[in-house]
This record gives structure tokens, C-alpha cells and sequence, in this order.
């Protein structure tokens, strides 16, 4: 562009800024802006001046032209790139999507200052790093949290996975997203087996040695670390560190289902139909996952299980098959796992009785 036409449209701009028209503002960013204009340093500098001075007088079709040429350039000056990431959603998404000039910190003002579309559109970027996804995942938004969990660029701290797993307790769309990610170990998709569906189970069992899993990686650590700290006030032992099966078994053979259910109940600290709620959530899976929390064998299960329900429904359980599966899912239980879903059910029916 020689320096006579650049004068000329320096001209036109000024013009049809006053006329609030934004045809020439995508006129620069077409002609000035496209890879193969030869600018001096000095012309794409007043090139990017007289973007600043147009871009809020334009609709937002035209600023949206404009984000979509500035989102693949390194050379965007900051403030301009700052008024376009805040823009509304329309506008913002290419360049919070694509620009390489973003950095952590504006995006982390976007994601406190916005909302969903923001926080979607830089869900999109192909990497994010663990501040930008801690920030993403303190929205509380399921749905930004799905799709940062399907970015394979996504870096999760310990801390942000932990959090996402305790909450697919009580939000399933999260399970499958979560054990479908790179890098998840067997112990946590152990710990995951005691909540999620029976097609997910098959995944586990398919693809993660649960048989062999320990519960020692930084995400694991970090379940159990946030789990203590919420504080779930389920006593699970005595004070000399013994636990409560014979306790639960000496309850059911005394009472029966509901005498089960108080002794629990007096070890949470809730109420007895709170309880009930729980380990009747699921059927006899839910009553196996309570049992197993406590640190139950399979045979003071059935014990309990035969106390609680009657010889005879045991029999049918077993000429229909449903006891083999539940003996199945009872011995693929991690005991943490069976923990950390048993107090968050109570959590969750205890909020349920106070509505």
C-alpha cells in the first residue's frame, strides 16, 4: 500500500467514523490486516489507531469480521485485544478461542466477569493450563465443566480432578467424561466404580486393572484430603480404630432392617429416616455400599443382608442372578470409594429432609 492511498484512507475513516458507518472499519481489517499486505511499521500502527477509534461505534456483525482477522495475529496491541475478549459472546469467541496473545491472567478476568458463552468459548482453546481450568471449575458450571473435561488440553491440578470426581457423586454426567480422560489412573476409577451406572462399570472393569489398584496417586490423595475437610461426620470407627460391622450386624439381628438403619444413624449423627433414604437409594447395591463402608466381608454382608431382607428373598435373589451381581459390585468396592459416596448420599438426603 503506498503511502497516497494509506492517506486517503486515513481520510475515509475519519469520515465515516463521525457517520457512525462500520463498512470501512472492516474495510481495514480486510485490506491492512490480511497476511499478504506489506505494511511499514509506522502504517500498521495507524492501522490498529484507527481500529481502536472505530471498533465501539460498529455493529456487532462488523466487530465480529474484525475479531475473526485479529484472532490468528500475534501483533494485536492489548488494549484492543482486552475491549474484544469482553465483548459480548458473538464477538469474544474467536479470539478467546484462537488468539495466542491471551494470557492466563485476561482470561481469568473474562471468566469472572462473564458468563457460560465466555467460559464455553475458552473451554475451546487447545490447551488450557491448571489456573484457567481451577477457575473454569469454581463457576460451578456443569456444562463449562463437562467441556473442560473433553479438552484433551486441559491441565487439571490434583485439587480440581479430586473436586470433579466428589461431584459426579451426585451429578452423573460427569462419570463418563472424567474416566474417559488421559491419565486417569485405576485407583481413582476404583474409587468411581462404587457411583457410577452399569455401563461405566463394564468400562472400569474392561479397561483399569481395579483388582490391583492402590489408592496412592495425587488425585486420590487429594479425594480423601477435601473429603476430611468437608467433613462428612460419619464415625467409622471406634476410638481404638476398630470398626462397626459387628456392631451394624448385632444392630440388624436385634431390630431388623430399621434397627440397621438407627445404629447408623446414631454413627452419622443424622437422622434414622435420612439413613433409609441412603441405603435405600439404590436397592440391595445401596445397603452393599453402606456395608462395605464400614468395612464389612462379603459374609457378614449376606449375614446382614439375610437379617435385614428375609431368607426368602435371598433365595430368589439368588435363582434370579441379582445376588451374584451384587456380590460382584460388593467385592470391586474400594473401601474409600464406598466412604466418600456413602456420607455424600447422607449429605444429600439430609438436604433433601430439610426441603
Amino acid at each position: 500500500m503506498n503511502k497516497a492511498s494509506f492517506e486517503q484512507l486515513l481520510k475515509l475513516a475519519h469520515r465515516r467514523a463521525i457517520d457512525g458507518k462500520g463498512g470501512l472499519a472492516a474495510s481495514i481489517a480486510k485490506m491492512c490486516l490480511d497476511a499478504r499486505a506489506d505494511l511499514t511499521d509506522e502504517e500498521l500502527r495507524l492501522t490498529f489507531d484507527i481500529l481502536r477509534k472505530l471498533i465501539d461505534k460498529v455493529e456487532v456483525q462488523i466487530r465480529r469480521y474484525i475479531a475473526d482477522y485479529l484472532a490468528d495475529r500475534r501483533d494485536v496491541p492489548e488494549d484492543l485485544l482486552v475491549f474484544l475478549a469482553n465483548d459480548v459472546v458473538n464477538v469474544a469467541y474467536p479470539v478467546l478461542v484462537r488468539s495466542v496473545q491471551i494470557s492466563d491472567e485476561l482470561m481469568l478476568d473474562v471468566i469472572r466477569s462473564h458468563g457460560r458463552g465466555h467460559q464455553m468459548a475458552i473451554t475451546k482453546r487447545p490447551e488450557l493450563s491448571a489456573r484457567v481450568v481451577d477457575a473454569l471449575i469454581d463457576t460451578g458450571d456443569r456444562e463449562v465443566l463437562i467441556q473442560v473435561l473433553r479438552s484433551p488440553g486441559a491441565n487439571f491440578s490434583a485439587d480440581s480432578m479430586a473436586k470433579s470426581v466428589i461431584r459426579s457423586i451426585s451429578e452423573e454426567e460427569l462419570c463418563e467424561p472424567i474416566l474417559n480422560r488421559d491419565g486417569i489412573g485405576a485407583g481413582v476409577a476404583k474409587t468411581m466404580y462404587a457411583w457410577v451406572g452399569a455401563a461405566l462399570r463394564a468400562h472400569i472393569e474392561t479397561n483399569f486393572d481395579i483388582d490391583g489398584a492402590v489408592l496412592e496417586d495425587a488425585v486420590s490423595v487429594a479425594i480423601n484430603r477435601i473429603q476430611e475437610e468437608q467433613g462428612g461426620g460419619v464415625e467409622w470407627a471406634d476410638q481404638g480404630g476398630r470398626g462397626h460391622a459387628q456392631r451394624l450386624i448385632g444392630a440388624a439381628e436385634s431390630g431388623g432392617e430399621s434397627g440397621f438403619q438407627l445404629a447408623i444413624a446414631i454413627l452419622a449423627g443424622v437422622s434414622q429416616q435420612e439413613v433409609r433414604a441412603a441405603v435405600n437409594r439404590d436397592g440391595v447395591l445401596s445397603m452393599a455400599l453402606a456395608c462395605r463402608a464400614f468395612d464389612m466381608s462379603l459374609e457378614q454382608f449376606h449375614g446382614l443382608l439375610e437379617r435385614c431382607k428375609g431368607g426368602r428373598v435371598m433365595d430368589d435373589m439368588a435363582q434370579s442372578g441379582e445376588l451374584a451381581k451384587v456380590n460382584a459390585f460388593f467385592k470391586a468396592l474400594d473401601l474409600s470409594g464406598a466412604r466418600l459416596v456413602f456420607s455424600n448420599w447422607l449429605g444429600a438426603s439430609s438436604t433433601a429432609t430439610k426441603h
